[in-house]
């Protein structure tokens, strides 16, 4: 008997997976799709609301709600190319017979164009609708922008919904402003969350399965926010299956979000007392079999036990749940990040006492780690990998992997060029590379890579987690903050100022090359003469210490510069150092550059 049995229910009320039966419909969801269907919208939208509020299902619900008058295409993926956005756009207006992988991005268009304009003549409006938008390259923004106005008399009748968190707002592209309108959806207030239980209970053939007190604690502890209110419901329902309760109270709710929160750290013995003593027991329905207390607590250690392996183990591990004593400061993405956080799998109950492991611990070479930025974490102790997330609520592991053996400690910045082969930088640079090693783990890294680019740490477990300062992390922020402005303002003795007397230039396929400082600021002298107005955009830092050499610290960020000169878009590492004697000084050791168009795949 699995909980669905216990509770008579026809299918998981708490899945996280979108299911339209489920969709609950609150008032700020009505209001958005009340604007979507308005003949006065402007053609971009802004939905924003705090990661977790159910931004994406009100994304997938577009296509039923505005069915009767406006085409909808959905981007999940902000990290696609223009044709890739394309063909995604014709596979949902219903043409995927028309186009394979290899048809050209300018032959997609010329369908896009003529599929569009078969709809505005038929009186029906376009919604071009894109996820995860504070991950979105201004470049792709700026395709994105040039889809809703290819033609005049589109005016009006194309839109474009982008979708993101209220933190930061998309990348700006330079001399495209658009009229824009803001939606929001704000988390559940106390009065949603009970409907919305009872809606996706409603569904599965119950009535109500939580006690006023557990649906007031589901309302706090999860911060309104029905991603999490599903992880906690759902386990709450397994707790209380576990110790034969037909309904779920508080003392359930506090087991479910201990078991989610900090699972390595649990006391089960003292849950469950706690469980027993506060949670009055109603009687069982005459049709159910009795079993005995203690049964029943075997099978919740048992159920919670192996909760706590899943988490621990898999790849699809839930999120920590927001806590005010959990919160971290949170940034803007770095390395993009498509990965979507993936439902929890059907729980299996295992009985065999199994202990649980401990979670890895978070590696603190990590000073920051922004929302949205992926790193690969290489234990050379174990030969395992550990990948890293940013989420708006703090660091999270998402997923582990075995790796082969590598033999040179540092940095490895792993990337997917135009050939099939990776490449791969590392610093400290070695006489050898570990091609082959590199090679091994690409099969293992190419399902991970969102996007091109993946900081990669190695270094023996035992030094993986150094107390984190937060000094060198303020230190090393300035210095980027000066460094970008010198770039901006076009102040070349003051950026030649950042770097060391001597540092090494890496550029992908070619050789690194020595610059004397001196040299560099007279390159930078003529340059500034010539270059006229600097337009640079840039995210915020992910910044990495070195977890062998303290003086040596990483900074990686993405970067779009244009000037009459040149025009960069793409990917640098700036690698610190600060002087063995002297003044607690941090300049560039040494740079890497990898630009975005030799990282776009075939």
């Amino acid at each position: 008997m699995d909980y669905l049995e216990h509770f008579n229910l026809t299918d998981r009320p708490f899945k996280n997976t979108y299911d339209g039966r489920f969709f609950y419909r609150t008032t700020a969801a009505r209001q958005i799709f009340q604007n979507l269907k308005a003949e006065t919208t402007p053609p971009l939208l802004h939905l924003k609301g705090w990661h977790k509020v159910g931004k994406t299902s009100i994304l997938h619900r577009l296509t039923d709600e505005l069915k009767k008058t406006v085409k909808v295409a959905l981007i999940l993926n902000p990290h696609l190319t223009l044709a890739e956005m394309l063909r995604q756009t014709l596979t949902d207006f219903g043409q995927s017979h028309k186009i394979s992988p290899k048809t050209p991005e300018k032959e997609l268009l010329s369908y896009y164009q003529n599929e569009v304009s078969s709809f505005l003549a038929k009186g029906l409006k376009v919604l071009l609708a894109v996820d995860n938008v504070d991950e979105l390259p201004p470049a792709r923004l700026a395709d994105l922008y040039s889809l809703i106005k290819l033609e005049p008399k589109w005016q009006g009748q194309v839109r474009l919904l982008l979708c993101g968190t209220p933190e930061r707002p998309w990348p700006v592209v330079p001399n495209m402003l658009i009229e824009l309108k803001e939606l929001e959806l704000p988390p559940l207030n106390e009065s949603e969350v009970e409907e919305y239980l009872t809606a996706r209970l409603k569904v599965t053939g119950a009535n109500s399965l939580f006690s006023r007190a557990a649906i007031k604690a589901l309302g706090e502890y999860s911060e309104g926010r029905p991603e999490f209110i599903n992880r906690l419901a759902e386990r709450a329902l397994i707790v209380a299956w576990s110790s034969k309760q037909w309904k779920v109270e508080k003392a359930q709710v506090k087991i479910a979000r201990a078991s989610l929160k900090a699972p390595q750290n649990i006391n089960y013995d003292s849950l469950a007392e706690t469980a027993s003593n506060d949670v009055p027991r109603p009687s069982q329905p005459t049709k159910k079999k009795q079993h005995s207390r203690k049964g029943g607590w075997l099978i919740l250690g048992a159920t919670l036990a192996l909760g706590v392996i899943c988490w621990s183990r898999s790849d699809k591990a839930p999120l920590p749940l927001p806590s005010p004593e959990l919160a971290e400061e949170t940034a803007p993405n770095l390395i993009p990040s498509p990965l979507m956080i993936p439902p929890d799998e059907d729980l299996t109950i295992v009985t065999d006492g199994t202990a649980a492991p401990q979670l890895p611990a978070l590696p603190s070479q990590l000073l920051t780690l922004p929302q949205g930025s992926l790193v690969l974490v290489v234990d050379q102790t174990t030969n395992t990998g550990r990948l890293w997330q940013g989420d708006a609520q703090k660091t999270s592991l998402k997923a582990e992997i075995t790796t082969p053996v590598f033999k040179t400690s540092g940095l490895y910045v792993f990337g997917r060029p135009r050939s099939n082969n990776p490449f791969i930088f590392q610093y400290p640079p070695a006489r050898n590379l570990p091609l082959a090693e590199a090679e091994a783990l690409w099969p293992r890294l190419i399902t991970l890579l969102p996007q091109n680019i993946l900081p990669v740490i190695v270094a023996p477990g035992t030094i993986l987690n150094t107390s984190k300062d937060l000094k060198i992390t303020a230190a090393i922020k300035t210095k980027i903050k000066a460094w970008v402005q010198a770039q901006q303002y076009r102040l070349p003795d003051t950026l030649a100022s950042l770097y060391a007397s001597s540092f090494q230039f890496f550029e992908l396929s070619k050789s690194p090359r020595h610059i004397d400082r001196e040299d560099f600021r007279q390159a930078l002298n003529s340059e500034a003469r010539t270059s006229g107005e600097v337009k640079l955009t840039t995210s915020q830092p992910l910044i990495i210490r070195d977890p062998k050499k303290n003086h040596l610290v990483w900074a990686i960020f993405n970067i779009k510069y244009e000037s009459k000169l040149r025009n960069d878009l793409g990917l640098r590492v700036l690698i610190f150092e600060k002087p063995l004697m002297g003044q607690n000084n941090w300049l560039i050791r040494a740079e890497l550059w990898l630009p975005e168009k030799s990282l776009k795949r075939n």
